[in-house]
């Protein structure tokens, strides 16, 4: 057999094999989605027990503290992704929730505090890991005085923001879902 015929075979073999794999990893994917949720209560579980899985979580929104991840592009629209903590029972340990997509003319600008949540209620989305640590990533005072707080960021720096919060928060964010009693805006995007 000819060296470039068994180069052809081998990348062929490659690719077979990887997309045996793709598949097993998005049938695991689906039925962890379908999977009732997880209820999550104090102490938070560590992010290999929740990521890419469906959890719910019980709290108060905190939106007198909130970041506005930016440069988020929907159906080729400008716009940023809305974080907000969502204060657990007893007030000392918060969840961030990615709430959803705001329409934003710079990508950057937004007006969360329109669109106020119903609280204390519970949440439900997919947990997922934050930057790396100690990523450093600047954040920059959008709004703030005695009364709120809003930043904007490209990412969520666990370091850069545990020091803007009067609260310990969990090593993950919730990425929360569309359903019954979630309100249309900001919009929340299926996974």
């Amino acid at each position: 057999m000819k060296p470039g015929t068994l180069a052809v075979l081998a990348i062929g073999l490659a690719a077979a094999s990887l997309c045996v794999r793709l598949g097993f990893w998005q049938v695991s994917l689906s039925s962890a989605l379908a999977a009732e949720p997880l209820e999550v209560a104090q102490p938070l579980p560590g992010m290999p027990t929740v990521e890419d899985r469906r959890i719910e979580v019980f709290g108060a929104f905190d939106e007198s503290r909130q970041v506005l991840l930016s440069g988020r592009g929907q159906a080729e629209l400008p716009g940023v992704e809305v974080v907000t903590p969502l204060v657990l029972p007893g007030d000392s340990l918060a969840v961030l929730v990615n709430r959803g997509w705001l329409y934003a003319p710079d990508a950057v600008h937004a007006r969360p505090q329109d669109f106020r949540e119903r609280s204390p209620r519970a949440v439900r989305g997919i947990a997922r890991a934050m930057g790396r640590r100690g990523a450093g990533l600047p954040y920059f005072a959008l709004e703030r005085d005695t009364t709120h707080a809003l930043w904007s960021a490209r990412s969520l720096d666990p370091d850069t923001l545990a020091v803007r919060f009067p609260y310990a928060l969990a090593p993950w964010f919730l990425l929360e879902l569309p359903g019954k009693g979630v309100p249309e805006k900001p919009l929340r995007s299926p996974p």
